[in-house]
């Protein structure tokens, strides 16, 4: 089988629904494609045959078109196997499709779902991150797409502070053909150390939007009191750090990490320490901005990081919602950092 290169050249709807089997519109959920609701896609994902179609040969890490089928529906997803992932030396080995699908659960407690249902099962190269395919101009990225909506960018920008996203490329957001976006590649997020680069820099600085505050107060109700449950509160970030590493069932790796020439020259994550937490900080943040009682869904969404983050990263998540809450303001890049990923598409 020749190995496709160019996933968008099927020419196949997101999930293919046969006539007599099509849901009616009332069912409830956000819809992916035309006329699927999420629950049906994440079953197909989960309990469909997976049989690959062909390899993706641009990503670091082997990513392969699969088709997924079962009785009524059939669908293209994204494949990428834990052992096809190149160990970094900076995240611990064999985690990058956990972190995959952490972004989508985060993606749906914000209440956003603008990353495609995504899941960890058994394929035919081992366990792996599936996720569904969204068809789209592969000719098209972000810094080229026309008539983006503020929101839109807020949202983006937003998820990525929040999941400290280390490689928003431009070509990692994808419209579909009804003009909806999609956010794909989060396996280099959620390190407990600040590593955000995006070529997503519009609204530095800026007040942040209403619908922003609305999400972020939602993920922040879904979210368990990670901190406390972590770490003891005299633990400090760097010690969490360490802590990660020691916990991670992926810490260990047979071979030594290559380091990426495209990533910043950092220290190793031992030696990082982020900023101390206030906790007068966190309380004035709750106090101030009052979050309704979160959805059954954005609560389930969120306690499914238990199984997919350390501790200690998924303590910083609520450390990073509430500094954006109390700020008021999209993050600006820091001058001594570098700020935007390379290649940037």
């Amino acid at each position: 089988m020749e190995p496709r290169d160019d996933a968008a050249a099927v020419d196949v709807p997101v999930l293919k629904v046969r006539p007599a089997d099509r849901p009616s519109d009332g069912l409830p959920g956000p819809e992916v494609g035309i006329d699927i609701p999420t629950s049906r896609a994440l079953e197909l994902l989960r309990r469909g045959a997976l049989r690959i179609e062909g390899q993706l040969i641009h990503g670091s890490n082997h990513t392969f078109l699969v088709r997924v089928e079962d009785e009524e529906d059939d669908a293209l997803a994204i494949y990428k196997p834990r052992e096809g992932e190149r160990p970094l030396w900076d995240f611990p080995t064999g985690t990058l499709c956990d972190r995959e699908v952490a972004a989508y659960h985060v993606s749906t407690a914000l209440g956003w779902h603008f990353v495609p249902p995504t899941i960890l099962r058994e394929g035919e190269l081992g366990p792996g991150m599936v996720q569904l395919f969204v068809p789209h101009d592969s000719q098209e990225h972000f810094l080229e797409m026309e008539g983006i909506a503020h929101r839109d960018v807020a949202r983006l920008v937003v998820f990525d502070t929040v999941i400290n996203n280390a490689d928003r490329k431009s070509g990692h957001v994808l419209r579909s053909a009804d003009g909806r976006l999609w956010a794909i590649d989060h396996g280099v997020s959620f390190h407990v150390a600040p590593k955000l680069r995006t070529v997503i820099w519009d609204l530095a600085g800026q007040p942040l939007t209403a619908d922003a505050r609305t999400g972020l107060r939602r993920l922040l109700a879904a979210l368990p009191d990670a901190t406390s449950s972590a770490s003891d509160a005299s633990e400090s970030p760097g010690e969490r750090v360490t802590d990660q590493r020691a916990t991670d069932q992926h810490a260990a790796s047979d071979h030594t990490p290559e380091r990426d020439p495209y990533r910043r020259n950092e220290s190793p994550p031992d030696a990082q320490r982020l900023p101390q937490r206030s906790d007068a900080l966190a309380d004035a943040t709750r106090h101030a901005h009052a979050h309704p009682p979160a959805s059954p869904a954005a609560v389930a969404a969120a306690a499914a990081l238990t199984h997919l983050l350390a501790p200690a990263e998924r303590a910083v998540i609520g450390e990073r919602v509430e500094a954006l809450l109390h700020a008021d303001r999209f993050p600006t890049p820091d001058p001594g950092e570098r700020s935007i990923p390379w290649p940037p598409v």
